[in-house]
């Protein structure tokens, strides 16, 4: 056959490769640019480095894709880490290998040719090894039918995964140029037909013989030479994409980067992220840490009173408080301002009040007590490099009205006298 007349419509791998990666360093380069200067070096999305200057590719797979080396060092400037597992690897095995890739800071990974179980177990030992990277990846497998399954059936871990798609029912409604029908419109009618959803296959087809269509007309021949160069010439604004043919006669289509919503919306579709012209929801990165969602997801988001942080703990908004930011406390005013409700105060307010001046007391004296008993807590696990039990003991100064900055300076002091005392006692057994 002449290859003049051959042309390829579905966007190629590498294609769809190369415009995940671009959309991870546009987004990157976007939280870079919009710093607030006056903010600190803690408060940037990605640490006191930056998005761009962290970005660390690595994938675990079934085989180390070498044609895409070249492409991923262009994109991200340095050699990936490409770890082999199989079906046959063991939960201790993937334990070990995402234990190296942590220990070398990966920050984008990406699981490719893996079935839904082994990527299952894989972030679920990642929130175990707290391994918060900015970007997980999961090509090819967002879209099957036991992906959506384990969904359903709660893997809550699946939330933020990143895709990409050629097409989706849910995309910008803008009218194709030849059918002037919207992609919702194309999914409705194809369904009353057939009784399914139409797959990106479908529309794929369907948008092709639009091309076709209105290359036969700009030829006004049916002459395959003809129709030929017209289709090498044109360009078609459809509900599927804007389509136009490069010189090797493949379509340079622009991929949808899609991601995996939140559990509590499992049973909507996924948000289309990237290009950010046609997004259907802003593309969430770095990704919340394993801290922050189980946070949400335990708390039901603080129960709407607060935000959970990095660390996993709710910071309560005004006048609530509680692990959940649950209790509610209420304080009235009279006409005059003060935060009495009663004009005068009685012989028996003045009982209450005193009962409950001693009960503060006790409080207090009791709460004391529990800071210096969590304190001991916290040293220890500090020693243990037990982040667990660091994060509990952490949330529960936070119940006895420690603010972030107290708890972050108690830590470093912590941290800063064992470093000590381990320098000192290595000295000694080095003398």
């Amino acid at each position: 056959h002449d290859n003049s007349y051959m042309f390829g419509f579905l966007p190629g791998v590498d294609d769809k490769k190369k415009d995940l990666y671009t959309s991870i360093l546009r987004i990157a380069t976007q939280l870079d640019n919009g710093w607030d200067p006056s903010s600190t070096p803690d408060e940037r999305p990605c640490g006191r480095m930056g998005c761009n200057s962290t970005l660390h590719f690595a994938e675990i797979g079934k085989s180390c894709r070498e044609h895409l080396h070249e492409v991923r060092k262009e994109f991200f400037g340095e050699p990936e880490d490409c770890e082999k597992v199989s079906k046959h690897t063991s939960e201790l095995e993937l334990q070990s290998t995402l234990s190296r890739l942590q220990a070398k800071n990966v920050t984008i990974l990406e699981l490719y040719g893996l079935g839904v179980e082994q990527m299952r177990t894989i972030t679920k030992i990642m929130e175990k090894l707290h391994f918060d990277v900015y970007a997980l990846i999961c090509a090819g497998r967002v879209f099957k039918s036991d992906f959506k399954e384990a969904v359903e059936a709660g893997w809550w871990q699946s939330s933020y995964i990143l895709d990409s798609a050629s097409w989706l029912p849910s995309k910008t409604q803008h009218r194709g140029g030849f059918s002037n029908m919207t992609s919702k419109e194309f999914a409705d009618q194809y369904k009353s037909t057939w009784g399914e959803k139409p797959t990106y296959l479908a529309a794929a087809q369907f948008a092709a013989f639009c091309f076709l269509s209105r290359a036969i007309e700009s030829a006004a021949s049916l002459h395959p030479q003809d129709v030929a160069a017209q289709l090498r010439n044109i360009s078609l604004h459809e509900f599927y994409a804007d389509i136009k043919f490069g010189p090797t006669g493949a379509a340079e289509i622009q991929t949808l980067i899609v991601q995996v919503p939140v559990a509590k919306d499992k049973a909507s579709e996924v948000h289309v992220v990237y290009p950010f012209e046609t997004a259907t929801a802003p593309f969430i990165f770095p990704r919340p840490t394993w801290a922050q969602q189980r946070c949400r997801k335990d708390t039901n988001h603080c129960t709407g009173h607060g935000k959970c942080n990095t660390g996993g703990i709710c910071k309560c908004d005004e006048g609530w408080s509680g692990r959940a930011c649950e209790e509610h406390w209420v304080i009235t005013e009279d006409h005059d301002g003060t935060i009495l409700q009663t004009s005068a105060i009685s012989f028996a307010s003045l009982i209450a009040f005193s009962m409950l001046v001693l009960g503060i007391w006790r409080i207090c004296h009791c709460r004391s007590r529990l800071e210096r008993r969590l304190l001991r807590n916290l040293s220890k696990a500090i020693a243990g490099e037990d982040h667990r039990k660091i994060a509990s003991t952490r949330r529960r100064l936070a119940y006895c009205g420690w603010n972030r900055r107290k708890i972050e300076r108690i830590v470093c002091s912590i941290r800063r006298q064992q470093s000590e005392e381990f320098g000192i006692s290595l000295a000694y057994l080095l003398s």
